[in-house]
Order: C-alpha cells, then sequence, then structure tokens
C-alpha cells in the first residue's frame, strides 16, 4: 500500500517537472521475474496517467525502468530530506 502510494507520489511529482502525464505502474514486482544481467529485454506493464480511468500499455527496456525507479526515488529521498529540514528550521 504504501510503496503504491510512493509510486504515485513520485510519478507525479517527476510529470510535474517535466511536463509530460504521470504514469503510475502497477506496485506488482515484474522486475524481479526479469533477470538483472538482461537491460535490454522488453517489458510491458499497464499504466492510467493520471486524471483519466483509461489504461495504456507503457513498454520499455528493463535498463530503463530501473532507470525511471532510481530518479523515483531519488525524488522521493529529496521530497523527504526538505521536509525534514523545513521542520527543523
Amino acid at each position: 500500500m504504501l510503496s503504491s502510494v510512493v509510486a504515485m507520489m513520485a510519478s507525479a511529482f517527476l510529470a510535474a517537472e517535466t511536463g509530460a502525464p504521470a504514469v503510475v505502474a502497477p506496485p506488482a514486482a515484474p522486475a524481479a521475474a526479469v533477470s538483472k544481467h538482461d537491460k535490454n529485454k522488453m517489458v510491458c506493464r499497464n499504466a492510467a496517467p493520471t486524471g483519466t480511468r483509461l489504461g495504456a500499455r507503457v513498454c520499455r527496456t528493463q535498463e530503463e525502468w530501473d532507470d525511471i525507479q532510481a530518479e523515483h526515488q531519488k525524488a522521493i529521498r529529496e521530497q523527504q530530506m526538505e521536509h525534514q529540514t523545513n521542520r527543523q528550521g
């Protein structure tokens, strides 16, 4: 539950920065099924852009999914650090 909320927040945050519609990947763990050794394998996921009930199929390489996840985690860490800094000041 918490991971899906975090994923939605991170997607919205990144979409706001890039101006692109936010796409939230399902909280399932398809990355675990894909071998970490094959970064060029295409992985498709169902996603629903924020503000619509219509879904879309998003296909990217495993390396791209890993990069997106790393960016989301970085953005969340930065927001948490900013929140902690604002509370102390």
